[in-house]
């Protein structure tokens, strides 16, 4: 994996402007009159837009940080993501991924000043469903869409690799323990051992086996904020903005580590999850075997992140969305053992499906 470009921001990248003013970027470029809502983000600024009969959109201000060819590469993946003609899922509505709305001149995308610096920004229709989050029992034929999904998905982005996304990048599997190691003085005690552990048991268990790891673009962050679902369907896979290249299999592992939050049977949710994939694109033994430390590695990284970020942001509610469920998870994980076992004997089960 090379590393061509790195996405890092600091508050003063954050587009900064008002509902009333993505109200009139949506008139001027669009076309389009609505009423606009703040929508929670880490590094952009979003707003849902609600403009009656027209529909409902998302717009989207790009922080000024980010790379432009980056932005192209999203467009791209979106625009081979609704073409069937182009390696887009079998069986997959297009709608279940993001699509651009084109501006009044044409453009899939624009720009726009901020006081003295230019951010680009797009928008895309409003997606239906509920946050997986918010989705009280996942039934077993959902988990199987959600794994279904994500492996349709893995196997376009394959097939499509963008050179803006062999990038550095904090949310990056391939660095996480050199970012977690790094980052440790920021945790004390229980919640320092429990991602010291977390390492541990990567370097020992997945390091070694790192060169039999398939290397694709991955969208890298399908957790239970950016899936959406109605009934037992996925409805909406959101936000491509952590795209990268890295180990195929991290897809599927971050999904199962958000999945698996205060869910009474990690296992059974992992299960049903990887066998969906697995049914649409198959992963090695050596993958699967992989999912439980890469799962941990994640939530590691998420919880440190979180703690740094929050020393330095310490009103922002955003990041700390995940923290203690995912502190939870991380000490049942930690406990290894039985849990662990069945684990592992589940990924073997599915490997032979």
């Amino acid at each position: 994996m090379t590393s061509a470009a790195t996405n890092t921001s600091s508050p003063g990248d954050n587009p900064r402007l008002t509902p009333n003013q993505a109200e009139a970027i949506a008139r001027e470029r669009y076309g389009l009159t609505g009423t606009a809502t703040d929508l929670p983000s880490e590094r952009d600024r979003n707003f849902r837009l609600d403009c009656g009969a027209a529909g409902t959109f998302v717009l989207k201000v790009f922080n000024a940080a980010e790379d432009e060819e980056f932005v192209e590469a999203q467009r791209c993946v979106f625009e081979v993501l609704g073409n069937p003609d182009t390696g887009a899922p079998t069986g997959t509505q297009p709608s279940v991924f993001p699509t651009l709305v084109p501006t009044t001149g044409g453009a899939a995308y624009t720009h726009t000043v901020l006081g003295e610096t230019s951010h680009a920004l797009w928008l895309m229709p409003w997606l239906p469903g509920r946050r997986v989050a918010e989705v009280g029992e996942l039934t077993r034929p959902l988990l199987h869409d959600i794994g279904a999904v994500l492996g349709q998905l893995d196997a376009v982005l394959a097939r499509n690799p963008q050179p803006a996304a062999r990038r550095t990048f904090v949310w990056a599997p391939q660095t996480a323990p050199d970012v977690i190691a790094r980052s440790l003085h920021v945790l004390h005690g229980e919640q320092r051992e429990l991602v010291e552990a977390a390492l541990h048991d990567f370097a020992a268990r997945v390091r070694p086996h790192l060169g039999a790891l398939r290397v694709s673009l991955i969208h890298n962050d399908a957790n239970d904020y950016n899936l959406l679902v109605e009934g037992d369907r996925v409805s909406a896979v959101l936000d491509f903005g952590d795209m990268l290249e890295s180990y195929t299999v991290c897809d599927l592992a971050h999904a199962l580590a958000y999945l698996m939050l205060d869910r009474d049977d990690p296992v059974a949710i992992a299960e049903g999850v990887a066998a969906g994939y697995q049914a649409v694109y198959r992963l090695t033994p050596v993958e699967l075997g992989s999912l439980y430390d890469f799962a941990r590695l994640r939530l590691a990284l998420s919880v440190t992140l979180s703690a740094l970020q929050q020393s330095a942001r310490p009103d922002d509610p955003y990041l700390s969305i995940s923290e203690e469920p995912a502190w939870r998870l991380l000490a049942r994980l930690a406990e290894g053992g039985p849990l662990h076992t069945r684990f592992q004997a589940a990924m073997l089960a599915v490997a032979g499906t």
